[in-house]
């Protein structure tokens, strides 16, 4: 008997006229709700976050030719030249995709124009075998950035061109 009145004690409380409280709904850029640090993963006007240790190589590519800066072996590579690189520098410029910002966005240019009718084109390889292309068109009212293959097109202004794709003289150690 006192078995069964215990039950009926412990399913009336389960039964309680209380309602539970109510969790927030998860903020923008959290990953397991209000209760989680902000992710650093995406951020609501992020376009690309690049981890610069996680970098092997990254290979530019545009009209004039395209250079290779090789960070295992700490070389920049253009066609057969090969010159040590400048670490200060080259730590500058991963930094500037560490990360991106992207808080305007293109509604007259589509991902498919960006991908066929690129200025330049960015190959980010990492130390995991994994890859990742960044392409970019120079307008007169900006830059498109891609950042996914059929993804958002991101506006950034036209002077940051040199500051994601710099001359490679700029990369090499002095």
């Amino acid at each position: 008997m006192r078995a069964l009145l215990f039950a009926l004690f412990v399913s009336l409380a389960a039964c309680s006229t209380e309602e539970a409280p109510r969790e927030a709904p998860p903020r923008v850029g959290d990953v397991a709700g209000p209760e989680a640090e902000p992710s650093v993963v995406s951020g609501p006007n992020e376009a690309l976050r690049i981890e610069p240790d996680e970098v092997g190589v990254v290979t530019v590519s545009d009209a004039a030719g395209a250079y290779d800066v090789n960070l295992d072996r700490g070389i920049v590579l253009e066609s057969i030249d090969e010159a040590p690189m400048d670490s200060a520098a080259v730590s500058a410029w991963l930094a500037r995709f560490d990360p991106l910002d992207g808080s305007e966005t293109y509604d007259d240019v589509d991902a498919e124009t960006v991908e066929q009718d690129y200025t330049s084109l960015l190959t980010f390889l990492f130390t995991d075998g994994s890859a990742r292309d960044v392409w970019i068109l120079r307008r007169d009212d900006g830059l498109a950035v891609l950042t996914r293959s059929g993804g958002r097109v991101f506006r950034l202004p036209a002077e940051r061109y040199r500051d994601l794709v710099p001359d490679v003289s700029s990369l090499r150690a002095p």
